[in-house]
């Protein structure tokens, strides 16, 4: 009898634990399937031949979620597919909608026209690029999950890849990660002339600029760090290097 109880005591804790995991984790089964899912929806939407990179599961939302790649671009240019409900927006606004089911949809057009967009502002600022501050550039679109009918341009690339829409809605971004504590002279030089450039030619994009995180003392790092948050809009305030100097912060 006492065996019996043990066990059963056992597996209510193993069944609890795994309760408590697929909660936050999501099931495995179902990370493991829409990782297969997601290779063939690429394949069907974009003619694309991607690979798995693993999944995740976000437990506020239950949506599973799928990152792939393209073979062509390797790991670093990750593309998510998620699994997400969708509803009949057709009713009545006051009236709550209508689930119908659920549906794969993927952000492809982020990725794609973030590197295109990437491909112009290095070319348009190689020495930003170069510069030895900098530890990463990474240029951000504006855009929304899209269904396996939605968001294709009707064009495809050299390779027979469909190509998405291009986002229209908002501006770009461009974050810069620097491995520097601190905004160097020849950096905000550069950084001036290449808003300036900008604001004369292009492209349009806000400009998101942080620093590495400062030590307060040897081995932590709860110091702060300085940032620059310019938007696009305010890019005719900064004429020199004194100006953008003055629109730094910190936290």
């Amino acid at each position: 009898m006492k065996k019996l109880l043990l066990a059963v005591v056992a597996l209510a804790v193993l069944y609890g634990g795994f309760y408590v995991y697929a909660e936050m984790e999501g099931y495995p089964w179902k990370r493991a399937q829409i990782q297969k899912d997601a290779v063939r929806y690429m394949k069907e939407k974009y003619g694309m031949d991607a690979k798995s990179a693993g999944s995740a599961f976000n437990f506020k939302f239950d949506t599973y979620i799928a990152k792939v790649y393209d073979v062509r671009e390797g790991e670093e240019r990750i593309i998510r597919v998620e699994r997400n409900a969708y509803y009949d927006e057709s009713g009545p606004p006051d009236e709550p909608m209508k689930r119908l089911g659920e549906r794969l949809e993927d952000n492809y057009a982020e990725v794609y026209w973030g590197l295109r967009a990437e491909e112009r502002l290095r070319e348009a600022f190689p020495r930003v690029y170069g510069n030895e501050d900098i530890d990463r550039i990474r240029v951000s679109t504006t855009y929304r999950m899209q269904a396996l009918e939605e968001g294709l341009s009707g064009e495809m690339d050299a390779d027979g890849v469909r190509i998405p829409e291009k986002p229209t809605e908002g501006l770009q971004t461009w974050d810069i990660q620097l491995v520097s504590k601190d905004f160097s002279e020849a950096l905000l030089g550069e950084l001036v002339t290449a808003i300036r450039q900008m604001r004369e030619f292009g492209p349009e994009a806000d400009l998101n600029v942080y620093t590495a995180l400062a030590e307060e003392k040897e081995g932590e790092t709860r110091g702060k760090t300085k940032y620059l948050n310019l938007e696009f809009e305010k890019f005719g305030t900064i004429n020199g290097i004194e100006d953008l100097r003055a629109a730094l912060s910190e936290y």
